[in-house]
């Protein structure tokens, strides 16, 4: 209530809707925006700015999870100087009643690997992923080819 009472009251905020470019550009519409390409590819149904599943598939739950490849920049505090391949990181964040994660691993903002985790194999913590790894049986697509 005090969060609509200032939006409303105060000339300076900013209230974000999708017709808003800037909208795209929070972390809210990132998600959105990955939440939708995750609805197409499954054919599922959206759910918009509900608690808890992004999807319904199936009569399954399903949490989309987004991650940009990560690598790292210090090592003991200094520049890291050598070639690493980087590593994506999925947080399971509020342990939800979800039936699967769909995770979404990124290569400068296009997917290079999505995967389809059931909930009982998604660690209770999250996981990490690099380029080889033991949730690739869970692989669903590999969006393109490309070098790292």
């Amino acid at each position: 209530m005090k969060r609509g009472w200032y939006l409303k009251n105060n000339p300076k905020a900013k209230m974000y809707f999708a017709k808003n470019p800037e909208f795209w550009k929070t972390e809210t519409g990132v998600g959105l925006k990955w939440e939708k390409y995750a609805a197409k590819l499954l054919k599922a149904k959206h759910l918009i700015f509900k608690r808890g599943a992004d999807l319904i598939w199936k009569e399954k739950m399903v949490d989309v999870k987004v991650c940009n490849l990560y690598r790292r920049k210090l090592k003991r505090g200094k520049p890291v100087k050598s070639t690493q391949t980087g590593v994506w990181v999925f947080n399971r964040n509020k342990v939800k009643p979800m039936d699967f994660f769909l995770c979404i691993a990124l290569f400068k903002n296009k997917p290079e690997k999505i995967f389809l985790i059931p909930n009982s194999e998604f660690p209770q913590k999250g996981m990490v992923v690099g380029k080889k790894s033991k949730y690739d049986k869970y692989l669903i697509q590999i969006a393109r080819k490309s070098k790292r």
